[in-house]
């Protein structure tokens, strides 16, 4: 699954009427996906919150579908690795999105057939990375484990989820979890 960070005009074009900010893309088996993320620090009276969006384009360069949360809180000393949403991808594929501390990498995740694969991560302008798996659709996500200085972090449970057609799921945190 090959990521890069080139920006084209069509993005340019989302981005000055609202969209969030590309931090990534990178290759599905059955496609491509762009990754945004956008994050509102905490202001008084609030809490500071993220939100993050994936777009699908199809083989033929076809938007396949997107899915996105908002309001989510931010990966922290408390939770330093989460999952924060999952979706299927233009056909098969299955993509998984998460946050970890800023100074964690390699995020490795453990799959249902025994495989394990690095996600990949993007920091952008963020206080925290965002990274994305793309599974083929014969395996789901089930550990995910962090890295920070050459140590381990923190190893997480995934519970097995399998993303239905067109369903976006948001896994949080919420940001009342702060």
């Amino acid at each position: 699954m090959a990521a890069d960070q080139s920006v084209s005009g069509r993005d340019l074009y989302r981005e000055w009427f609202g969209y969030r900010p590309l931090i990534g893309r990178g290759d599905a088996p059955d496609g491509r996906w762009d990754l945004r993320a956008s994050y509102e620090p905490q202001a008084p009276g609030t809490r500071p919150s993220l939100s993050l969006s994936i777009e699908l384009w199809n083989d033929r360069g076809l938007r396949a579908g997107a899915g996105g949360c908002g309001g989510l809180g931010i990966a922290n000393d408390e939770r330093p690795l989460v999952v924060s949403m999952s979706r299927r991808g233009p056909h098969a594929s299955f993509c998984y999105v998460g946050q970890v501390v800023a100074d964690a990498e390699p995020v490795s995740v453990f799959l249902s057939d025994g495989s394990a694969v690095d996600a990949v991560l993007f920091q952008g302008e963020l206080p925290i990375k965002v990274w994305t798996v793309v599974t083929d659709g014969t395996t789901v996500p089930v550990r995910a484990r962090a890295v920070a200085a050459g140590a381990d972090l923190v190893e997480i449970a995934i519970p097995a989820q399998w993303p239905e057609p067109n369903v976006n799921t948001c896994w949080g945190p919420s940001g009342e979890d702060e």
